[in-house]
């Protein structure tokens, strides 16, 4: 159960070695996950049902800017992560979440925009993700995204997995949003979304095995 240390341990637990760690591989994951937006996702047009996407379409119902919304949606999702996830997962957030919009930021005003043919850009750009989103949860910190309610869920029916979850949620608020994006960008959407949930699964699979050794050894 990837959130059953989050309930029991805290920060404090950590050692000094785990805590340098766990940070080191939260900002290497936000790494990948802001390059890829950054230099593949953002100018190819590709969405992925996360955060940004659902804050478009509360945008266009509510009239409101797109940041504004963007920001609720954060900050409600820090919320329901620091009563849902204990405060090890949220203190692991919060270092997350300010490594995102430094690394965003910095990806986006110096990078250059990466255009390949659309199948091999969602393709990398959805190894990135997939791969950086699962290094973060991993590192028992979630990216401020909808993999809070992921891993929620999976608290909840353990026999979901956090992967499959955040699929479908994503997937959900692609199709919510389908009218405003147009068929081209639900379809590279969803591609990336399964290949995105596909990346995520392997490495937290991983994960688990290791955790699941680590018990019988103790």
């Amino acid at each position: 159960n990837l959130t059953k240390k989050s309930d029991i341990r805290t920060f404090f637990v950590f050692s000094r070695e785990e805590c340098q760690m766990r940070y080191i591989q939260i900002y290497f994951g936000n790494i990948l996950i802001t390059f890829a937006y950054a230099c593949f996702c953002v100018p190819n047009n590709i969405l992925n049902g996360g955060v940004t996407c659902m804050a478009i379409i509360l945008a266009n119902i509510l009239h409101q800017d797109i940041a504004v919304c963007s920001t609720v949606l954060i900050c409600a999702l820090l919320l329901f992560c620091f009563f849902c996830l204990g405060s090890s997962r949220f203190q692991g957030s919060v270092f997350s979440g300010i490594c995102y919009i430094l690394l965003f930021a910095f990806f986006h005003t110096f990078a250059l925009p990466i255009r390949l043919p659309v199948l091999i850009t969602v393709t990398i750009a959805a190894l990135l993700v997939g791969l950086g989103y699962g290094i973060c949860i991993c590192a028992d910190a979630t990216t401020l995204g909808f993999d809070t309610i992921a891993l929620y869920l999976h608290k909840v029916f353990p026999s979901s997995s956090v992967s499959s979850n955040m699929c479908y949620i994503n997937v959900l608020v692609m199709l919510a949003g389908s009218i405003m994006f147009g068929l081209s960008a639900l379809l590279k959407g969803i591609l990336f979304i399964g290949l995105q949930s596909f990346i995520m699964n392997i490495i937290l699979q991983r994960q688990q095995r290791k955790e699941n050794l680590y018990d019988l050894e103790d």
